[in-house]
This record gives structure tokens, sequence and C-alpha cells, in this order.
């Protein structure tokens, strides 16, 4: 029985084949590895709230609730000389409330800085300027006992109109607060606001309601004040970045002015009025 014999150029063809086959192989692995490598999805950056220095944009609703405190007489004088107050003056002694409310916005500059060494906390001083559309008006009807009736048979009343209107507001803040993770702070606001306002107190003494205008004029005594008032700013805020530099904030802050007068010949008038806001702010971080 003869034993089979392997010639050269079947061993030769063989290993030529096997590592043929190898090469392939690899290749075909290699090149499916790099193409899966190239369609993976990178990891996100993760979004971190930036210190430094900061401008940024406010927009919302401001509501003064303002109290009117309001004493003299309406007005009425006697046909004498000197004048002195007719028999059918009225002494008035009132307080109404006015509510003014509207838009508000304007922008703010500041520099924060965070301390994650001493429990992520956080402090920043700020500027800020506002435009205020807050306004309105408030109307008391007075019944005139000690006045006669009119020609007409119909009572005289006595009529108090008195407007409250905010043309802008501007003031200074530190911002302490902490880092509640990376992306987001929570924050009070400490601070001193002014506030430009126009206030007017109009008194109509002896007015009538009669179909006949001519009977119903009375005597119309008015003033205005316009002055800038102050008082102590406080509130509470939290931020949070977006995109990048880029960051959005939204808060509510209480201010308790102090008094603004718009006096009459005959009458002493105060303003006393507190504001409640609510703003939410764009916010560029400037890279120092």
């Amino acid at each position: 029985m003869r034993k089979p014999q392997i010639s050269l150029l079947t061993v030769s063809v063989t290993v030529a084949s096997l590592l043929l086959a190898s090469t392939t192989t690899f290749a075909g692995h290699h090149k499916g590895y790099k193409e899966n490598y190239k369609g993976e999805v990178p990891c996100p950056v993760e979004l971190i709230l930036k210190d430094g220095l900061y401008v940024g944009l406010q927009a919302g609703y401001d509501s003064y609730r303002t109290v009117a405190d309001i004493d003299g007489v309406d007005g009425l004088l006697a046909s004498s000389i000197p004048p002195i107050s007719s028999p059918f003056a009225l002494a008035i002694s009132t307080d109404p409330r006015i509510n003014s409310t509207g838009a508000v916005g304007g922008g703010f500059i500041g520099f924060g800085k965070y301390f994650e060494s001493f429990y992520n906390t956080y402090l920043a001083l700020e500027i800020f300027g506002n435009w205020s559309g807050a306004q309105s008006d408030a109307e008391v009807t007075i019944l005139n006992p000690r006045s006669p009736v009119n020609p007409a048979g119909v009572a005289y009343i006595d009529l108090l109109q008195t407007s409250f209107q905010v043309n802008s507001n501007y003031g200074v803040s530190v911002l302490p607060g902490i880092k509640l993770n990376n992306a987001t702070l929570l924050y009070i606001r400490l601070g001193y606001n002014w506030a430009n306002v126009d206030a007017n107190v109009t008194v109509g003494a002896n007015m009538a309601a009669t179909p006949n205008p001519l009977l119903n004029q009375g005597i119309f005594r008015s003033n205005s004040g316009s002055d800038t008032i102050g008082g102590f700013n406080y509130g509470l805020g939290i931020e949070s970045t977006f995109y990048d530099n880029w960051s959005i904030r939204g808060e509510y802050a209480h201010t308790s002015f102090n008094s603004v007068s718009a006096n009459t010949i005959f009458s002493s008038n105060q303003f006393t009025s507190a504001d409640n806001q609510f703003m939410v702010g764009l916010i560029y971080h400037i890279n120092m």
C-alpha cells in the first residue's frame, strides 16, 4: 500500500490560502471597527454656570400698592376779602388705595464669584435699571351734608381723584446664593431701589349730577408731585445655564418705598408705596 505523499506545491498553496484568508478577515474586522468608531455619538459637554462679569436684559410685571393719605378741606371759600372758609366747607380725611400695575423691563450688569470650597456658595454685586409702565387712578365720592342742594334739587358732592404713575426704577444689590448643581443657582437679592414717580390729587367741591352741565360745575383744587423715592429691596431668584456662556433666571422682588407729597392749598397728601416685581432675565457671561 502506498503512503500518501504531500508535494511542496500543495503545502505552499495551502499556506498561502490560509495567510490570505486571515489577512482578509483581520482587514474586515479592522475596517468595521473604524466605521463603528466614527459613527459613535460623542459624549455631551456638561453645562456649567460661570462666574465673573455678566450682563443681561430683563422684563416682567410691576404691581405697586399705594396708600394716599388725604387730610384737609374741600376748598370752598366764602365770598369775602380776605377769603375765608365757607360755612359749607367740608373736612376731608381719607386714605384711598391705588393699585398701579404694568409692564417693566430693562438691563443689568454685575460680577459674581463661586466659592466651591465653602459649601458651593456664591456672591455677586449687581447694578440694574428699568423702565416701568405701572399706573392707575382712584376716585372717591363724598356727600357734603353741609351744603344746600343746587337749583335742580340735587345734593352737592365732593369728588376726590388721585393718580400714581411709575416712570422708571434703578438700584444696586448684592446676590448671595448657593449652587444647587453645576448648572443651577439659587440666590436672594438684597439692596436698595429708587423709583421716579408722579402723584396727583384733585379735589372737586360742590359737584352735582344733573342733566345741565352748568349746574354741575364745582370748585377744583389740584396739585402734582414728582419725586424719586427709595426703599429696601429684597427677593428670591433662580438661575440656570442652557448654552455655553448663556443662562436664564426668574425672580420675585419686593420694595417698600418712602413717601412722595402732592399737597394742594387746602390739603396735605402723602403717597406711600410698595412694589411687588416679577422678572425673567437673559444673561450673557463674559469670559475674562
